[in-house]
């Protein structure tokens, strides 16, 4: 499996991604996956959620105030160019946003970042994100979305992998 991952896609970034796909198909490559665009926040979303706190005296756990379009169309364009090619996108959009906006934190109460800065996930976003999307990246035939549980052991130090 491959795994190619377009960031900020537009019309124009389209091409070379396509003649990837091509080039990995012609070397062989049986399983292709595409993992589309995070949400883009216009500023770091910690500090999206520090500015709805002092705008409306309330955390949420997502919104769409602050969040970048052009990283939702991005998504949505990429999933339109593979249509009808033997490859597999899994859409974070899909796992992270719906119609109340894009998740801020991956849990509601003690409010955990979900990303660092405007895109970049932090390890519990991480988690949050392969949790909701593993089942379309390495399973064949079940149900896009569901949540798959996660164990994870310690992260490997550099003594480790040496």
């Amino acid at each position: 499996m491959v795994q190619l991952h377009p960031n900020h896609a537009s019309a124009d970034d389209l091409a070379p991604l396509n003649e990837t796909i091509h080039r990995l198909r012609d070397h062989g490559v049986p399983r292709i996956v595409v993992f589309g665009n995070l949400p883009v926040w216009q500023l770091p979303a910690p500090r999206v959620g520090m500015k709805l706190w002092f705008e409306k005296h309330k955390l949420p756990q997502r919104t769409e105030e602050y969040l970048r379009s052009d990283s939702l169309r991005a998504d949505t364009l990429v999933r339109k160019s593979l249509a009808g090619q033997d490859v597999r996108f899994v859409s974070p959009i899909d796992a992270l946003c719906d119609a109340h906006g894009c998740l801020l934190s991956t849990e509601a109460k003690s409010w955990t970042p979900l990303t660092l800065d405007s895109s970049h996930l932090t390890t519990g976003g991480s988690e949050y994100l392969l949790g909701r999307t593993a089942a379309q990246i390495f399973d064949e035939d079940t149900a896009p979305g569901r949540p798959r549980p996660l164990a994870f052991g310690p992260p490997a130090s550099a003594a480790r992998l040496h």
